[in-house]
């Protein structure tokens, strides 16, 4: 029997016992929200398949004791090269400046669509990072084959 049930029961029966009141509810501290990874990079636009990762350029100068960088990388993602017609067909590019970095994913066919991601690097875009950075970011949900 609920409380509420208990009390009715006693007055209907006469019962002039003391019933103690409800304790009152405690009051519960905010609980800190476990960290949660973010979720993972994921570009804007098609996923795109059967992608080859062509040459990319990296260019780092020094001047006036200030390093900066740039580099760039594409890959073409069709099923019978040279030809771009599937859903699945379409470029993929990236462009950075130091770690400001954007990627590009352009569909095929007659009604392609180019979606612009931009993204920051965890650290400068170099020649050893260049590829990496493409595949981790650019390339993330597309398939690829292997480098040329």
């Amino acid at each position: 029997m609920t409380h509420t049930a208990l009390l009715t029961l006693a007055l209907a029966s006469g019962c002039a016992a003391r019933i103690p009141p409800a304790a009152p509810e405690a009051v519960r501290e905010p609980q800190p929200v476990p960290h949660a990874e973010p979720p993972p990079f994921m570009p804007a636009g098609p996923r795109l398949a059967n992608c080859m990762i062509n040459a990319g350029s990296v260019r780092v100068q020094r001047m006036n004791g200030v390093q900066t960088s740039s580099c760039s990388v594409n890959a073409e993602c069709t099923a019978a090269r040279g030809q771009m017609h599937g859903a699945t067909d379409g470029l993929i590019a990236m462009s950075c400046e130091n770690a400001a970095c954007v990627c590009r994913l352009q569909n095929a066919g007659p009604d392609a669509e180019l979606f612009e991601t931009p993204f920051e690097a965890p650290e400068p875009c170099t020649a050893e990072t260049q590829r990496k950075f493409f595949r981790e970011y650019c390339m993330a949900g597309s398939t690829f084959y292997e480098d040329r």
